[in-house]
């Protein structure tokens, strides 16, 4: 038996060792990212935190150039070896001219936004503007470093950005600053993150230019355009919520809807993980049997099933404690909607899962149910009476409804 393992580990090393990276780096970013929100969520006012939980949704809706991009790096490095010096000059040179024009536009337009979401002044919406092009322009680097197989520098840089980001919250708090200098410090921390990217990442681009073609850019486009709308819907679904809240009702109602949201969040953050590792599988899956393998379906919906029950137990019987613990008593008064969130993220969980399987079948008419179901939260966010249940059964219900059709797309009409 040890020989049968000796001689499966020998060649699978390398993989292994990736696989344990990753799984250490995610869960250690994830940790990061929650204790930033727990510790801000209990040191800030609850109407602070609302203004701020608006602003991050934001920032996460514009992160997707920087996922795009990422992709193109990965796809052109990885596919196309006599391309290197596209990756490194022509993809260089338009990634900072991207993230530049994107900045601008959220500054031209930050008096708007400000208006839109309530806000004071358009101050918060600048950093989040230098957040955006810092992060985009980090997405070349960590594409650069993915398709070198560099794991370890590649969540190095992860880890940088959203330890100084905890860092940034705590020296706020201490020097009784307000959310916009919180935004400031973001904004740095992506700054950084984005100058290790780049130190790291420099031997690699040096060592790559060589003879090539730029023609390798317009063949991607076909390939580009549609994951660059999938994953903006996916974005613009999972953060679109706590946007019209705060622009729809009180910055007090943002606070607490998006610090039961955060909560919430954990059971999608888990479940996530559970998809990004069933989705490859079902690619390969897809592509060799013209199907999703039914055991690789019963699997996915096994753990999801097996992590939503168990949070929504808890949430349902324990939300007081877990409120009180994770944001501070001002919360607990809201405490008994923690479980009403919970099955929100199941929903949002589900349709995630259905979504990116969808997309591993090339039914990219999944790219309609996801505008469908983001049309619905927004324009249903007028018609609704703006209150914590009432926002999150919407959310709930527009999900769970995006997930039907999807099912139905796929296992009834398109029978996969």
């Amino acid at each position: 038996m040890f020989d049968n393992i000796k001689t499966f580990l020998q060649p699978n090393q390398k993989f292994i060792g990736n696989s344990v990276i990753a799984l250490l780096a995610t869960a250690l970013i994830g940790l990061f990212n929650f204790a930033f929100h727990f510790y801000t969520a209990r040191k800030f006012s609850v109407t602070e935190y609302g203004e701020l939980q608006s602003l991050l949704a934001l920032l996460t809706i514009f992160l997707v150039f920087a996922t795009t991009i990422n992709y193109i790096v990965i796809r052109v490095a990885t596919t196309q070896e006599q391309h290197n010096t596209v990756v490194t000059r022509l993809l260089g040179r338009k990634t900072y001219l991207w993230s530049v024009v994107l900045a601008l536009v959220l500054v031209l337009l930050s008096p708007l936004i400000a208006q839109y979401l309530q806000l004071q002044s358009p101050v918060g919406v600048w950093w989040v503007a230098i957040a955006v092009l810092f992060s985009t322009a980090t997405g070349f680097y960590s594409g650069v470093l993915q398709s070198a197989r560099r794991f370890g520098s590649f969540y190095g840089v992860q880890i940088v950005s959203v330890s100084l980001k905890l860092i940034a919250a705590v020296v706020v708090v201490w020097a009784t600053l307000n959310t916009e200098w919180l935004l400031l410090g973001v904004a740095l921390a992506g700054g950084i993150g984005w100058l290790v990217a780049v130190i790291l990442s420099q031997k690699l681009i040096r060592s790559n230019i060589g003879q090539g073609e730029t023609s390798v850019l317009p063949n991607l486009q076909t390939v580009v355009w549609p994951i660059f709308i999938f994953s903006a819907l996916l974005a613009v679904v999972s953060n679109i919520d706590i946007v019209m809240v705060k622009h729809l009702a009180t910055s007090q109602l943002a606070g607490s809807y998006g610090a039961l949201k955060v909560i919430a969040s954990t059971v999608l953050v888990i479940n996530t993980a559970v998809i990004s590792v069933v989705v490859p599988y079902a690619v390969a899956s897809a592509h060799q049997e013209g199907k999703i393998n039914r055991s690789l379906l019963a699997m996915a919906y096994g753990l999801l099933g097996l992590v939503s029950v168990v949070f929504l137990v808890a949430f349902y019987f324990f939300a007081a404690p877990t409120v009180a613990l994770l944001l501070g008593e001002k919360y607990v008064l809201i405490s008994g909607w923690l479980w009403l969130f919970g099955l929100m993220s199941v929903a949002l969980s589900l349709l995630m899962l259905e979504a990116n399987l969808a997309y591993a079948r090339h039914r990219f008419t999944v790219n309609y149910i996801l505008l469908a179901v983001v049309v619905v939260i927004l324009l249903g966010s007028y018609f609704i009476s703006p209150s914590i249940p009432n926002f999150a059964w919407l959310v709930l219900i527009s999900s769970f409804v995006g997930y039907l059709c999807l099912c139905v797309d796929s296992y009834l009409i398109y029978k996969t």
